[in-house]
């Protein structure tokens, strides 16, 4: 078994994404702030055909246990094996402006 993790795919899914009807007044502000930080990260992401390259690669090719496609994906995975949970949470909070 293999373990692909793709963070953000360069889509337009987010375009199309659901909303919610009833809104929450107090979180409006993060609510906007990443949203569009999702935007940004979506527009700096793999392709699609590069993630499924990495899928594909992940079923055929040789074996590894974890597969991470090139970008913000691979170096999250990497400071996960390595860093205290601490540090990283607060690069995902900056990430997504909310730091």
């Amino acid at each position: 078994m293999s373990l692909v993790e793709p963070s953000f795919t360069k889509t337009n899914l987010d375009l199309n994404a659901p909303r919610t009807v009833a809104r929450i007044s107090d979180y409006e502000k993060e609510l906007g702030i990443v949203s569009q930080a999702i935007q940004n990260n979506i527009q700096k992401a793999p392709s699609p055909e590069g993630v499924a390259e990495t899928v594909v690669d992940a079923a055929l090719g040789t074996w590894k246990m974890r597969r991470t496609p090139k970008g913000a994906a691979s170096l999250l995975a990497w400071l996960r094996s390595f860093m205290p949970a601490g540090p990283v949470e607060k690069g995902l909070r900056k990430t997504f402006g909310l730091a």
